[in-house]
């Protein structure tokens, strides 16, 4: 009974592995079926071998071998079904193992127990293996219900085995026939899954439909380009399927055209074949590295060839009528531009003449008008030929939005004189002190505008209303809002109000043909957009939007620019800025390794009085900022030891001061890290006076700010002795970089780096450009390590110092002579009495007292014109040094004294 049992274990294996085979079961999960049935099925007819001879020495430990190869398969198996990766090293570790172990049984066969651990251990951890592996995949993986059953029943089929022969005993028979029976059932599981269908690769079965009904001819070649399989597209792409009746005439076809079908390297290529183009693309095919063929797709594509060919004539007839039309606008803008300028000159220069009478002048003045009017609408065509054609591009630099608006203000109100018309401009959010975008398009986006708005407002009004929103990215997105109490305009003159060349008239004011359409184009070019809402009688409203990038995080906070202001500005402006208030308890920090910029900072926000540290680096920065409380905290970038971004990120963990970043580099990468590391702002060298002035009053504590007299005359910081001061400490730096730099080229990149970078700055303080910009490229070489191209220019850049020493000097010396042509003129003195002189010394220290440089100024300019006594001659001379350095409490001090001792001698 045994016996015919095992004969039927035999029997089903067979059937089963005939019925794989029938059934074409090709799948890439079951490639290692076979060898796991072909493993069962020669068990199987092991044992009966056994049984029917009886042979039980040898023939028992063959039986051990046949255990561990059906184990080893079970587990490779699995790990393909599962599509469980192994590493390489346990695959070898794997083999290794198990040749250790067949070579131990062989020459052991006698002796069980000296592998039975060994073997124990392998069948173990190959069942421990295959059930854990089975487990987490049918947890892990997503399957259809369908799939899940079958997946169930393999997973059975495979692990009763690999759990089964685990327990095998080398040195009994207990458990042989277990297996027979488990090895069966598998058998059983595996032929009805087979006869269900539920082994068949669906994937595979899809593709291979998908192949061969594809609607896009597909070719099959081998590596050396030899037709292995062809589609049914295939047979019929070329001339309708009338000459290919089989695969040996495609075949043959494609053999002796290849060479015109093929393309090589992925590339896309046309075969053209009786008068018929088709578009061949290639895709390699590869396993691993290994090339395997490729696949060949061939597309009819006349019509759309014929399509685009004649698109591309069409098209290159646009751009050559496009080309042209934007030549005769060019060359018509220049051949006009021309006559119109030399009008404009010589109205000008006629202008200027006492000889020409009143209605002549006012003759002339209407034709400058004219003229100025024509070439303004010259430049409008000219910049809508270049964006009808495409050719207009944004030219995007760092600029100052609120200098941008004071400017087209001041144009306003100069455009305005003589008309009942009021102008306002409002600041309605804060906006970034400086932005990075299209100056010049954006000023003719305001100027068409406000232009407009002048042209038909008689009385009344006209407001001008900027805010800003932060976008992603520091991006900003600017909204300007022009109303105006003008003329207005109809519904339909609206509906046509972007049409180019569209003009109206109201009260004999032709409106612009192009102004509103180039608004429109150039907003729409800087991601915004333009709207207009109005009334006809009561005025207009142009909404214009567009987008810029932020350069730094300082802000111009709300307020307002109007008539009175605009007038005060025009009247009162000059190159330095005056401050609105001053901090006598306010400390500050500055951290600059060069002393060119340590005392030119000095002198720069001297007048707003504030209580100044200065250190040498960023590390006494950090541990004076620990020690002491700061307002305000200036670091330059590029120190050594520590930079100003390492030390502001220092002091931020243990302090919120407001920190500022001075540099002279404008690498994006530093002005995103300068909101990274906590800063508050940062400014640029040259230091932009107007961005100084808002940072220390928008940073600085608003308790400790007092309100100053602003003087009449503000250009102090650039008196002869302060820049003469300045030009000198520049020349005792320089001198001795002059000296260092090669060793420090040679010696320590690093220090180099930040000596080339305070040159760099420096020089460009006291507008030695080319010296700035000549550091600038070897601080870039320095930065990337390239020692090659330091060590040749490092002679280049010495060369530039020398010559910009020889400049300093040279101003110099011309300074002195102009001291000394100064004291020259000085000693010819007026006389003034005791009581005058002892009233102006008293105006001179209440002046001081209020901050009022003004008034400071006129009286020293009086005091320098008369002859003065000896001691009143030297207080003269420590009172202007104490005005010279906005020492405004010591000058009060000082004089306070002086006066007291001048009392007691007129009494005496």
């Amino acid at each position: 009974m045994v016996f015919g049992f095992q004969v039927v274990c035999l029997l089903v294996t067979l059937v089963t592995v005939f019925a794989y085979i029938a059934h074409h079961v090709y799948s890439r999960e079951h490639r290692l079926l076979p060898l796991f049935l072909g493993v069962i099925a020669v068990f199987d007819f092991y044992r009966i071998v056994l049984m029917l001879t009886g042979a039980v020495g040898l023939f028992a430990q063959l039986e051990n071998l046949l255990i561990l190869t059906l184990t080893t398969v079970i587990s490779y198996y699995a790990v393909d079904y599962l599509h469980i990766k192994l590493p390489h090293a346990i695959h070898v570790g794997l083999f290794l193992y198990l040749i250790v172990l067949l070579i131990l049984i062989f020459l052991h066969f006698d002796q069980p127990d000296t592998y039975v651990v060994a073997f124990r251990f392998f069948t173990i951890s190959n069942a421990l293996f295959v059930s854990a592996g089975a487990l987490y995949s049918y947890e892990t993986q997503h399957f259809s219900k369908r799939d899940s059953i079958t997946n169930a029943l393999m997973f059975i089929a495979i692990c009763l085995p690999s759990v089964v022969g685990s327990t095998w005993q080398v040195k009994s028979t207990r458990g042989h026939s277990l297996l027979l029976v488990v090895c069966l059932a598998s058998c059983l599981i595996i032929l009805y899954l087979i006869f269900a269908n539920r082994l068949v690769a669906t994937s595979v079965v899809m593709q291979q439909n998908a192949f061969a009904n594809s609607s896009v001819a597909q070719f099959l070649l081998d590596k050396n380009l030899e037709l292995i399989d062809a589609n049914g597209m295939a047979m019929d792409i070329f001339l309708d399927g009338k000459e290919f009746c089989n695969f040996e005439d495609i075949h043959d076809f494609f053999w002796k055209h290849k060479d015109m079908i093929f393309v090589q390297d992925g590339s896309v290529g046309d075969y053209v074949y009786r008068d018929k183009t088709y578009e061949c693309k290639e895709r390699i095919i590869c396993q691993g590295k290994r090339l395997l063929g490729y696949q060949l797709s061939v597309a009819d594509v006349t019509a759309e060839r014929a399509r685009l060919e004649q698109l591309t004539e069409e098209s290159k007839a646009a751009q050559w009528q496009a080309q042209m039309k934007s030549h005769m606008l060019a060359t018509m803008s220049h051949d006009l531009r021309t006559p119109v300028h030399a009008i404009i000159g010589a109205s000008d220069i006629l202008m200027t003449s006492h000889a020409i009478s009143a209605r002549n002048r006012a003759m002339i003045s209407y034709v400058r008008g004219a003229g100025n009017d024509l070439l303004e609408k010259i430049d409008q065509i000219l910049l809508y030929s270049k964006m009808e054609v495409g050719r207009l591009e944004l030219e995007e630099h760092a600029y100052s939005m609120e200098h941008l608006i004071t400017e087209l203000m001041q144009m306003l109100l100069y455009n305005l004189h003589g008309h009942d018309v009021g102008c306002r401009a409002r600041f309605a959010t804060p906006i970034p002190q400086t932005v990075i975008g299209d100056e010049e398009h954006v000023r003719e986006i305001l100027q068409n505008v406000i232009s407009n708005a002048v042209k038909f407002t008689k009385s009344g009004q006209i407001d001008l209303t900027l805010s800003c929103q932060d976008l992603e990215d520091d991006r900003v997105r600017f909204c300007c809002l022009i109303e105006d109490t003008g003329a207005g305009m109809t519904e339909e003159q609206m509906a046509h109000m972007f049409e180019s060349y569209r003009t109206y008239t109201v009260d004999g004011q032709e409106g612009t043909g192009l102004g509103m359409t180039i608004v429109k184009e150039l907003c729409k070019l800087m991601q915004g957009d333009c709207k207009v809402e109005s009334q006809q009688g009561k005025g207009t409203r142009v909404e214009v939007t567009f987008c810029h990038r932020k350069a730094d995080e300082g802000k111009i906070q709300p307020g307002e620019i109007n008539h009175f202001t605009l007038v005060d500005r025009i009247v009162n402006y000059k190159d330095d800025v005056c401050p609105d208030y001053v901090y006598p308890t306010a400390r500050v920090l500055l951290a600059d390794d060069m002393v060119i910029n340590q005392q030119i900072f000095r002198h720069m926000i001297a007048p707003w009085k504030v209580q100044l540290d200065i250190v040498a680096n960023g590390m006494e920065a950090v541990e004076a900022a620990r020690h002491e409380d700061y307002d305000l905290i200036f670091l330059d970038y590029l120190m050594p030891e520590v930079n100003g971004l390492e030390a502001g990120a220092e002091i931020r963990k243990y302090s919120q001061v407001p920190l500022v970043l001075l540099t002279a580099s404008d690498q994006e990468d530093i002005l995103r890290a300068v909101k990274d590391k906590g800063f508050d702002a940062f400014l640029g060298k040259p230091i932009d006076m107007f961005r100084f002035k808002n940072t220390l009053e928008e940073l600085l504590p608003k308790e400790k700010q007092t309100p100053v007299v602003l003087r009449d005359n503000a250009g102090q910081a650039h008196h002869i002795e302060i820049y003469a001061r300045a030009l000198q400490t520049y020349l005792d730096e320089m001198e001795e970089l002059r000296e260092e730099l090669p060793v420090y080229a040679k010696e320590d990149r690093e220090l180099f780096r930040a000596k080339v970078h305070g040159v760099k700055s420096a020089s460009r303080q006291i507008k030695k450009e080319y010296l700035s910009e000549y550091a600038e490229v070897l601080e870039m070489a320095a930065i990337v390590g390239n020692q090659k191209y330091i060590d040749r220019h490092i002679e280049e850049l010495l060369s530039c110092m020398d010559d910009a020493l020889e400049e300093v000097r040279a101003e110099l010396s011309y300074m002195q002579d102009a001291l000394a042509k100064t004291e020259k003129e000085s000693e010819q003195k007026k006389v003034m009495s005791r009581d005058k002189r002892q009233y102006l010394w008293q105006e001179i220290k209440e002046a001081f007292a209020s901050y009022d440089t003004g008034s400071i100024e006129r009286g020293l300019e009086t005091l320098g014109q008369i002859a003065l006594p000896e001691s009143e001659q030297a207080a003269y001379e420590q009172t202007h040094a104490y005005f010279m350095d906005f020492a405004y409490e010591e000058g009060e001090t000082y004089l306070e004294e002086f006066l007291q001792e001048l009392d007691i001698k007129s009494r005496s």
